[in-house]
């Protein structure tokens, strides 16, 4: 026996299966929406990281990195390059008719305390052999905060009698000092633009293994959500 059915029963249905086709289309734009969320999550979240690497890659090989490589942007920067003075005096040795010189012997030393400006510049000891080829010459650093601008006070307290004789201030340019380090710059330069290269290659593939990952994870969501 067959039924007919109605005219308001064929709308109906035909309006219940357009409502759920309808809702499923929107479910999937919404999954869609959720993916594409995730994957800029991700994406970003791969893109921080790689920054974050970066970052401390340069913490670490920064400082690993030689002076030379930024003393052009020191120069550019209008920097002042460091300085060195150093306190020079030459000891007139006296003979020792003493406990002191027989105990010594020909190895006696001159040793003695310095200060420059009533700072202490600390001990020096030279020994009279040396004294006795002209190499009596005691060197001691001087920090650049203890040196005035005119006439510096120099003060020897020698232990043994020696008499400091033309002590003067030299004054030395580090960079000048390390320009014989500098000479092989070129090959230098090379060897760190590699090391950089390196560096870049492997952030790359940082980024690359966490895009991936974060690909992966996006594709088993939606297939979870399927």
């Amino acid at each position: 026996m067959r039924t007919s059915r109605s005219p308001l029963g064929d709308l109906l249905l035909r309006g219940k299966t357009e409502g759920r086709v309808c809702w499923q289309q929107q479910q999937q734009q919404q999954q869609q929406q959720q993916q594409q969320q995730h994957s800029s999550s991700t994406a970003a979240a791969a893109q921080e990281e790689s920054l974050c690497c970066f970052s401390a890659l340069q913490g670490y090989v920064g400082p690993l990195l030689p002076s030379w490589l930024t003393s052009e942007s020191r120069t550019a920067e209008g920097v002042q390059p460091l300085r060195r003075s150093t306190l020079l005096f030459l000891l007139q040795q006296r003979p020792l008719q003493n406990w002191f010189g027989v105990w010594l012997g020909e190895g006696r030393v001159s040793v003695g305390f310095a200060t420059i400006n009533g700072y202490p510049l600390g001990e020096y000891a030279v020994a009279t052999e040396l004294a006795d080829k002209g190499l009596n010459e005691a060197r001691l650093v001087i920090p650049p905060d203890w040196l005035l601008e005119g006439i510096n006070v120099v003060t020897l307290l020698d232990m043994f009698g020696g008499r400091a004789d033309g002590a003067f201030i030299r004054e030395e340019l580090l960079e000048e000092l390390s320009a014989a380090a500098g000479a092989g710059a070129p090959w230098r330069a090379a060897a760190a633009l590699v090391v950089l290269l390196l560096l870049f290659l492997l952030l790359l593939f940082v980024s690359f293994c966490s895009s991936k990952k974060g690909e992966k994870v996006a594709f088993a969501a939606a297939n979870e959500a399927l």
